[in-house]
């Protein structure tokens, strides 16, 4: 079970959501996937980036690891350790109304900057 309250419910696949009271009687099988927000609520500066309603109830759920299966825990160890999923990373720029990002780079002074976009499209 989601909750609708999670910013991803609609396409969100995760069967253990931090925002499901009952999460402890939840199945988490090999490869499933795990919650994006649980994850980033591990990272450094989570606090500016994740609703207080949503970093709370992760928090809740992370300081219970007693209960998560070993796989949650060991990808939560290794997303403290990544950067964050939720903010461009640097040289990404994203055009007005458009959904695709592209990055901007330059190969020396004497080249025009390259344009690359998500997919080769």
């Amino acid at each position: 079970m989601n909750s609708p309250a999670c910013p991803k419910y609609p396409a969100c696949s995760a069967p253990l959501c931090p925002l499901d009271p009952h999460w402890r009687l939840r199945a988490h099988n090999a490869g499933d996937r795990v919650c994006l927000y649980l994850c980033e609520s591990v990272k450094p500066g989570a606090g500016s980036r994740l609703d207080p309603a949503v970093l709370a109830a992760c928090q809740a759920m992370v300081q219970a690891q007693a209960d998560m299966p070993s796989a949650v825990r060991r990808i939560l160890r290794h997303a403290a350790t990544s950067g964050t999923r939720l903010e461009p990373p640097p040289g990404f720029h994203r055009k007005a109304g458009s959904k695709r990002a592209e990055v901007v780079t330059s190969h020396g002074n004497d080249r025009e900057p390259i344009l690359c976009t998500p997919g080769g499209r």
